[in-house]
C-alpha cells in the first residue's frame, strides 16, 4: 500500500503540467480573438471620425453656397430698387474677379472676402459662438483641419447672367489621407 500513494503523486504531477499548458493555449486563443475584436472596433471608430468630418465639410461647403445665393439676391434687390434692373456687373459684386483662378475664401460670419493667393488658410472654430470663421471674433478660437476654397467663373459660355460656382472643402483625415467635398452650382442673375 505504500506504493499506491507514491503512484498517485506522480500522476497528479503529470496532470498539473498538462493543465498549465492547456491554460496557456486557452489564454493565447482568447488574446488573439480579443485582438481581432479590438482591431475591428478601432476601424469602426476611424470610420466614425471620417464620417463626422465629411458631414462638417459638407455643411461648410453648403454654407458658402447659401451665402452666394443670399449675396446675389441682396445685390439684385438693391440694384433693382435703385435702377429698376439688376445689372450683370452688380449681381455678384467683385466675387467673379476675386475668386477666379486660385480661388478665394469667404468668411460668412464677418462677410470678409479674400483672394487665396498660393493657398487658402484653414478655418477656425469659435467655441463661444459655435461658428466656423477665419477671423478671431472672440478669444476662444481653435484652428480646424478644414480648408475652404471658392471658385467662381463668370460669364459662362459668354452668358454674363450665369456664374459657375464651386466650393471645395479639403482636410487631412485619418492616416494622413487628404479628403475633400466639392459642391457645384450654376447661379443666375434672376432679373
Amino acid at each position: 500500500m505504500t506504493n499506491k500513494p507514491h503512484n498517485n503523486t506522480r500522476r497528479s504531477a503529470k496532470f498539473k503540467g498538462f493543465t498549465i499548458v492547456e491554460t496557456l493555449v486557452a489564454v493565447m486563443i482568447l488574446s488573439i480573438a480579443m485582438a481581432g475584436s479590438l482591431a475591428l472596433a478601432s476601424k469602426g471608430l476611424n470610420t466614425i471620425v471620417v464620417a463626422r468630418q465629411e458631414v462638417n465639410a459638407t455643411y461648410l461647403a453648403q454654407d458658402v453656397m447659401e451665402y452666394l445665393r443670399a449675396l446675389r439676391d441682396t445685390n439684385c434687390i438693391t440694384a433693382s430698387s435703385l435702377t429698376g434692373t439688376c445689372a450683370n456687373s452688380a449681381w455678384l459684386g467683385n466675387l467673379p474677379t476675386l475668386c477666379a483662378g486660385g480661388g478665394c475664401f469667404i468668411d460668412t460670419v464677418t462677410d470678409a472676402q479674400t483672394a487665396c493667393g498660393a493657398t487658402c488658410p484653414v478655418m477656425n472654430y469659435d467655441e463661444t459662438n459655435h461658428v466656423y470663421t477665419y477671423n478671431a471674433v472672440t478669444t476662444t478660437i481653435t484652428p480646424t483641419v478644414f480648408t475652404r476654397t471658392v471658385y467662381i467663373q463668370n460669364p459662362v459660355g459668354g452668358n454674363a447672367s450665369e456664374a459657375s460656382t464651386t466650393v471645395l472643402v479639403s482636410w487631412p483625415s485619418v492616416g494622413g489621407v487628404i479628403r475633400s467635398v466639392r459642391v457645384h452650382d450654376n447661379l443666375y442673375n434672376w432679373e
